[in-house]
This record gives structure tokens, sequence and C-alpha cells, in this order.
């Protein structure tokens, strides 16, 4: 993720000139990521699950479709994902990226973010994908969840505006955990 911390929190240009939304995945190979995505949606929901558990914060998972790792001698490279949490995000000014993580509930879904930078490193294309928990997992862990979750602060929200500076409290998601 370090070398998409220029783009994430560049504050010299537009957000919309810095972060790309949209941009059609199968123009770019390395963006087959997302379908790596699907295909590992379970496993990667868990650990989604489990890093919100850990952290104790609302965050996603973001992967560099143009980064891989080895994992072991003579094994493929493997796509890499980081946590990154609400409070990280906050420095962004790409509402898409904070409204994600901000309003969805992570009892049943985890956010991932796949991104593409630009050569220059300032500018970025990016795709979002939800994933939903799988069932068990969630059912394993429905008493830590909840706790997580009651414990979870309210969102102090900035968003700047051809208008000027707003700051936006939004409440705490409560009661979003299925009963029966």
């Amino acid at each position: 993720l370090k070398p998409a911390k220029r783009a994430l929190y560049n504050r010299d240009r537009p957000t919309k000139e810095i972060i790309r939304w949209g941009f059609n995945p199968d123009k770019d190979p390395r963006v087959g990521l997302l379908r790596w995505v699907a295909a590992m949606s379970n496993g990667l929901a868990e650990i989604g699950l489990q890093r919100f558990l850990d952290t104790r914060e609302r965050g996603a998972l973001f992967a560099n479709a143009d980064y891989r790792v080895s994992v072991s001698p003579g094994a493929p490279p493997q796509p890499a994902f980081d946590w990154i949490t609400l409070s990280e995000l906050q420095g962004t000014l790409d509402s898409t990226l904070r409204s994600s993580v901000t309003l969805y509930d992570p009892a049943f879904q985890v956010i991932v973010f796949v991104f593409l930078l630009l050569p220059s490193g300032n500018s970025m294309a990016v795709w979002q994908r939800k994933l939903n928990d799988p069932d068990v997992i969630r059912d394993t862990n429905q008493d830590e969840i909840l706790a997580v979750k009651a414990g979870l602060k309210q969102c102090t929200w900035c968003m700047v505006t051809s208008k000027g500076l707003y700051l936006i409290q939004l409440p705490r998601i409560r009661g979003l955990m299925r009963q029966g």
C-alpha cells in the first residue's frame, strides 16, 4: 500500500482527478485480480471480519492489482491485502472510500478495494467489491461481533464542498444483526 499513499492522501489536486472510479476492469489484465477476489470471497471475507475484530474498528481490505508476493519458493506469487481502518481513511478526500467503510455492517460484509496506480503514482483507478461474511463464521463470532459493534465510535466525517468544509457525525449502526 505504501506506493499508493501519495495518491490516497494527495491534497494538491481535486479528488476526482486523483482517484478514478468506474473504469472498465477488462481493459487491463492486472485487474483480473477482481476475478480472484470473487473466487476467494469466503476466505477474504473471513480475513476482513477477523481484522475488524482485531482492530475493533471498521475498515476495508486494499490490494494493489500490480503487486504480488511470493509465499514460498516455487509457488506462484499471490496478491497481498492490507487492512485500512476508517480512522486511516479519514485523511483521504475521497467520499466514496470513506462512505463505503462508514456505512457497511461488518457483521455481514467486508469491503475490498482493488487499485491500480498510474505510472506517476499521483493517481489511481479503484474498484470496490462487497463480500458477504460466511454464515458459519459470523455465527461462530456473533458475541464478539456484537461486543465490538457496541463499542464503535461515532464517526465524524469531513466533507469538503465548493461551499466550504462540513463536519458530519454519523451514528453507530445498531441492531443490524439478524435474529433467528
